[in-house]
């Protein structure tokens, strides 16, 4: 199993946004979590991908617990995880080279190459000719959305975690967005996605559903 959450619990002031919950996710699935405005979504793929700590209960990696330490946890976000955001948080005075490249940057590795494999995914995803080049800024919302899914994804990751990536597109680029996943997850990384919409049903593997914080459904 590539991540194990048991028995997580999280609060804040009084408020247990978090029971109880537990899951899993393998290589290579992609898993939807629904549920109301505040019902505990974002706060539980925080805890997932580690940007966030448990009040109670544990995470394993492989089947190993988490460093609980900040360098091992940051080291394990850089080199293993993916990041997709509703709001791009792309340098909008950059091309979408220069944008890919970051995480690539974080993990400390050599950057020979790097050109050349941000080229093929770039392109793969239908970024090209003055595309490549120009400031984001002048881009389309799709061709920065597909920029934003190539920067999450280019190092790799064991699992990548999705917070409401369609929620600011419309629906020809939701779609493109949406299209993109299974041609990844192939490959095996995992995709975790907090979402409100129906977009992504069609291409999941599994749904969670959380309801006043608590996991109450997975279904196929």
């Amino acid at each position: 199993m590539l991540l194990q959450a048991e028995k997580l619990s999280k609060k804040y002031g009084s408020r247990e946004v978090i029971r109880d919950a537990s899951l899993s996710f393998s290589a290579g699935e992609i898993v939807v979590l629904k549920g109301r405005s505040g019902s505990g979504k974002s706060t539980l793929l925080h805890l997932l991908s580690l940007l966030e700590r448990p009040d109670f209960g544990q995470i394993l990696l492989n089947g190993k617990s988490v460093p609980s330490g900040h360098a091992g946890r940051e080291k394990i976000r850089r080199n293993m995880f993916g990041f997709l955001f509703q709001d791009t948080f792309l340098f909008e005075d950059s091309n979408a080279y220069d944008n890919v490249f970051l995480p690539l940057a974080l993990t400390g590795k050599p950057r020979y190459g790097w050109k050349k494999e941000a080229f093929v995914l770039l392109e793969s995803v239908g970024i090209t000719g003055a595309a490549l080049e120009l400031p984001v800024r002048l881009l389309s919302g799709g061709e920065r959305s597909r920029i934003a899914f190539i920067r999450a994804i280019i190092h790799k990751p064991h699992l990548c975690f999705c917070d409401e990536p369609t929620g600011n597109l419309d629906a020809v680029s939701a779609g493109e967005v949406v299209s993109l996943i299974p041609r990844f997850s192939n490959s095996g990384t995992a995709f975790v996605i907090v979402t409100h919409g129906d977009y992504f049903d069609s291409i999941a593997t599994g749904t969670l559903l959380l309801e006043n914080g608590k996991l109450i459904c997975r279904g196929e």
